[in-house]
């Protein structure tokens, strides 16, 4: 009974962090904390505006967008100057800062009761496929792809979205107001 008034739990058993590796969280720590304080939460969102024509079956194709609708990469906090997550000319969202994102996306399809598949998927700097929606053709309204997929990236990193189908001949991708997006928006560390 007459301790020392130290209690330890234990179910905390986590491991000690070398000073190296303690410093490196800390700093990272600070950056993140510095966007919360700020109230800044990087996010960027492009659509298209025009419908995509014709995509061949079974074959991958990038989603072409034509408008920025959101670029806040909060570059201040790093000394960025670039000042941009949003790509137009190669269709993508760059990452400005390390951390965890969340991704979104939308593909609206044309009327087309044929085929046995629509797939929406994101990947990561060109390659690493990091989310899949794969849904059946309806035959009087529009297919919609829609994908939510958390993912941590490094400081620039890009995402892209890419469709294919399973359709018989070309079949459109159509810009239906809002969509077709890509929006990423950092959450933290």
């Amino acid at each position: 009974m007459g301790g020392s008034g130290l209690r330890v739990d234990p179910l905390d058993v986590r491991p000690a962090l070398s000073d190296e590796r303690r410093s490196r969280r800390s700093a990272s720590a600070l950056r993140g904390f510095s966007l919360l304080r700020q109230g800044v939460f990087p996010n960027g969102r492009i659509k298209a505006t025009s419908n995509q024509a014709g995509l061949v079956v079974a074959t991958e194709a990038k989603i072409v967008f034509d408008t920025t609708v959101k670029d806040s990469p909060a570059d201040d906090t790093e000394g960025d100057p670039d000042g941009s997550m949003a790509d137009l000319t190669n269709n993508r969202i760059y990452a400005r800062h390390a951390g965890w994102y969340i991704v979104m996306a939308s593909i609206p399809w044309e009327v087309e009761s044929g085929g046995d598949y629509r797939r929406a998927r994101v990947k990561k700097n060109g390659a690493t496929v990091e989310g899949t929606d794969t849904s059946d053709p309806i035959a009087i309204f529009n297919t919609f792809n829609n994908l939510v997929v958390p993912l941590q990236l490094d400081k620039d990193d890009y995402i892209e979205l890419f469709a294919t189908h399973g359709v018989g001949a070309g079949l459109d991708v159509i810009a239906t107001g809002e969509a077709p997006y890509l929006a990423l928006t950092w959450v933290g560390l």
